[in-house]
């Protein structure tokens, strides 16, 4: 049985103690029974810390620490688990109710990220009509106490060509959102890489219910130029057009 590992490395803000978590993700689905901890200044070796509840780690989202917890999603994205690391007991929480959207596509991508502060969930899928575009939605886990609830905070179109939402500092200020691109620039003799980061300005629903925030401005905040090694050489043939040779 071949298995795979994600880390995650947390802080508690009341006992400041730094801890790396190491979480077994099993290809076979199975659920496993503990996750692994250690302790920066206290502990020599890796610790086993037991998981009670059933849950499970998905290998193509990552974990994420945050507030004192370190979170991870499980294989089925139906649930997230929440290690506490102050007293280590691994608890479990349902995922945003997403369906308001239409149903979620089996290729859907969701990660965690850090929203000012809070816990959040961002869901990217597939556009039901245009196939070079795809939704984005982000949900927040917000209130207080045993309160806590996911709330849909924003939502946008975006294309699907080399892009992706920035993790795990998803939020800026004024209400954005941010994502980025890498676009590759072809010239005659070389290409470059073009790497932009973008914010999502957004305004409030007219459905007070959702308090969701509609995307209606994209601004590029930074873009940086990269120049590539050349990977071909050309060569002029007789009837003067340039055709490129693969070495």
């Amino acid at each position: 049985m071949r298995s795979s590992r994600k880390f995650s490395f947390g802080y508690h803000p009341v006992t400041g103690k730094h801890k790396v978590v190491n979480i077994p993700c099993l290809r076979d689905l199975a659920a496993f029974k503990a996750v692994q901890v250690f302790t920066l200044g206290d502990d020599k070796a890796w610790r086993e810390v037991p998981v009670l509840v059933q849950g499970s780690c998905n290998l193509s989202s990552e974990p994420l620490s945050l507030n004192g917890r370190t979170y991870w999603l499980t294989e089925s994205f139906d649930r997230v688990m929440a290690l506490d690391l102050n007293d280590e007991r691994v608890t479990s929480f349902t995922v945003p109710s997403v369906k308001q959207t239409g149903p979620i596509p089996a290729g859907a991508k969701w990660q965690l990220t850090n929203a000012h502060g809070n816990l959040g969930v961002v869901v990217s899928a597939a556009h039901p009509y245009e196939a070079a575009w795809e939704r984005v939605g982000v949900w927040v886990r917000e209130g207080g106490g045993e309160q806590l609830q996911w709330s849909p905070t924003h939502s946008l179109t975006t294309t699907t060509r080399n892009f992706w939402m920035v993790a795990p500092q998803l939020a800026y200020s004024g209400g954005c959102i941010l994502s980025a691109s890498r676009v590759e620039k072809y010239f005659y003799f070389y290409s470059r890489w073009l790497t932009s980061l973008y914010r999502h300005k957004g305004s409030n629903s007219t459905d007070d219910r959702r308090k969701e925030r509609t995307t209606e401005k994209t601004e590029l905040i930074m873009s940086m130029d990269e120049k590539k090694r050349p990977n071909h050489h050309f060569c002029i043939h007789g009837d003067s057009r340039a055709s490129a040779q693969t070495p």
